[in-house]
């Protein structure tokens, strides 16, 4: 008799370790996967998320030259390129099948959904010190202000995106007039040179004031409104910006935080899977500067008279 109470007590407490076993199981958060449900919370998961749109600015700018300097004359592909797509681009055969192509537009639209997903969940923390709540909002409007710039300079008129939209909502966005896109471009600016801090009070990297106030005036000249141009760049200047003496001394790793540069995407080799592009060195690379290079392209003749010119003060 006390054997089978003795194992029935084994067999409840058995059944009872199982039972909360699977509870914890069933239960679990997953601690490695960050959901709308358990992110945008606090202050830090927002700041985290702007972070996230320089990201995918970060990953994209290396190859911006294939679509955007490659069909030009400024520079021309070499007979060790070994770039998918980049051969059509050269003979401008463009097509939407182009990997360069569809590469930009993707990684485009990827930071302006990260912008719009800050911006839609901003209200969500109540933990932001005094600032940084319009910090955030400043700099996820510079962004997608400067992703949409180089899609409506690549493709005029694009599908116009500033909200969380679902798989079919983007299927059905139609393609949006090219001033509908410069009228969103220039009050995201605006907004944001509202909002944003003196380049000062901002970390290196990210958006402040004179940036806006630079990639507006640039919007402004591609609209040909010189008068506004005229007044954004009038506010640049206040903040001390010039160009740097020696135009070699842009390129020095020890001079790239100078008075000329304004707003600049942070790499650091090996770090974070940033890679430093070689496709304009040559094969074996350049003394003192890499020990190899890809050689997919080489500047034109044209192009490197002009800056032999600037280097020389005529600039």
């Amino acid at each position: 008799m006390k054997n089978r109470i003795y194992s029935l007590f084994i067999l409840l407490a058995s059944s009872y370790s199982f039972s909360g076993c699977n509870d914890l199981v069933l239960d679990l958060t997953p601690q490695s996967v960050l959901t709308e449900a358990d992110f945008y919370k606090t202050a830090q998961d927002l700041d985290g998320a702007v972070l996230g749109i320089y990201s995918s600015y970060q990953a994209r700018k290396p190859r911006d030259w294939a679509v955007l300097e490659m069909p030009t004359d400024n520079i021309h592909r070499t007979g060790y390129f070994n770039i998918g797509g980049l051969d059509e681009l050269n003979n401008l055969a463009f097509s939407p099948e182009n990997p360069l192509f569809a590469s930009f537009w993707e990684n485009s639209y990827n930071g302006i959904f990260r912008a719009n997903a800050a911006l839609s969940y901003l209200d969500n923390p109540t933990d932001y010190a005094p600032g940084k709540k319009d910090q955030l909002e400043g700099e996820a409007k510079f962004m997608r202000a400067l992703f949409y710039f180089d899609l409506v300079r690549m493709f005029g008129g694009v599908p116009k995106a500033i909200t969380l939209l679902s798989i079919d909502e983007a299927k059905n966005t139609p393609r949006a007039s090219q001033e509908e896109i410069y009228s969103l471009i220039i009050a995201d600016l605006n907004d944001a040179l509202a909002k944003l801090p003196e380049p000062s009070q901002q970390a290196t990297g990210r958006a402040h004031k004179a940036a806006a106030s630079a990639l507006l005036a640039k919007v402004y000249v591609y609209l040909e409104d010189w008068t506004s141009a005229k007044q954004a760049l009038d506010r640049i200047e206040a903040y001390g910006y010039r160009l740097v003496d020696d135009f070699a001394q842009l390129w020095s790793l020890s001079n790239e935080d100078n008075e000329e540069t304004i707003f600049a995407i942070k790499y650091t080799e090996n770090t974070n899977g940033h890679v430093l592009s070689t496709d304009f060195l040559p094969y074996f690379g350049v003394t003192g500067i890499s020990t190899r290079g890809s050689e997919n392209v080489f500047p034109s003749w044209s192009l490197q008279k002009n800056t032999k010119k600037t280097i020389h003060g005529k600039r």
